[in-house]
């Protein structure tokens, strides 16, 4: 579902005038020229105004994040039912105490999608140096993290998974949206540190974006963001290591 949404956005974008370069990453970003300068696979180029939204990826552009945002890589498993209508009538669901997970069952309730939260993620300082694929025993060692929710929540599910995805995000302390614009040049907006709940506020995100950029203001007010309380503490901005985030507690 979540690709098919990004095609149809990407789609409804063209459609309206948009230029899209797909496989084209960004490696670098010269905030103070004027335009903004932006590395890509074919050279540098330039734009009057920039949002940069590229999730786990941001605090390799603008290194000044680490000190509000942390990398992690999630992995979700998904899980056959072991005896007959074991899940049936099970609705999607998220629990946060005593320990967070989520699971996602399929439309049929013959299988489930589980993932777990922030203190259950692999932890580094760059999101392009994750072990993406899982074997052998790192797979082993992930597998183990959902050993409780089989045991102590859903006994009905196979052992073993049958699929096995990574995927990265990012973290603010706050466990809330990071939008601001550059400190060294207004032109470039910042909106990234989703903590794990991009794709669902992704409508209005996209509407705040825009209104931001082009009029330098937003019909709804994000000034609550800057002042959330932040959970946890970065305390390797390099290597991304954070004390435990009490929001998620861990297994």
């Amino acid at each position: 579902m979540a690709i098919d949404t990004i095609e149809v956005t990407a789609e409804l974008a063209r459609r309206h005038g948009a230029d899209i370069h797909e496989f084209s990453p960004i490696s670098k970003i010269d905030v103070v020229s004027d335009p903004v300068r932006i590395m890509t696979p074919t050279g540098w180029e330039m734009f009057d105004r920039v949002v940069l939204a590229c999730g786990g990826w941001s605090t390799k552009l603008i290194p000044h994040l680490r000190k509000e945002v942390v990398t992690r890589r999630l992995t979700s498993m998904w899980f056959n039912e072991f005896h007959d209508g074991g899940l049936a009538g099970l609705p999607p669901f998220l629990r946060s105490a005593p320990h967070y997970c989520y699971g996602i069952p399929s439309r049929d309730c013959r299988s489930i999608k589980l993932g777990l939260g922030f203190n259950n993620h692999y932890i580094s300082g760059d999101a392009d140096r994750f072990p993406r694929q899982l074997e052998g025993g790192e797979l082993l060692n992930e597998l183990k993290k959902f050993e409780w929710i089989q045991q102590e929540m859903l006994p009905v599910l196979s052992r073993r998974p049958y699929r096995t995805e990574t995927f990265v995000e990012n973290y603010t302390r706050s466990m809330l949206e990071y939008i601001r614009t550059h400190p060294q040049n207004s032109n470039v907006l910042i909106m990234t540190g989703f903590s794990g709940h991009g794709f669902r506020v992704s409508p209005v995100m996209g509407e705040i974006g825009c209104q931001l950029v082009v009029n330098g203001k937003s019909d709804m007010d994000v000034s609550f963001l800057e002042k959330a309380s932040p959970f946890f503490s970065i305390l390797d901005p390099e290597k991304g290591i954070t004390t435990d985030n009490p929001v998620m507690t861990n297994s």
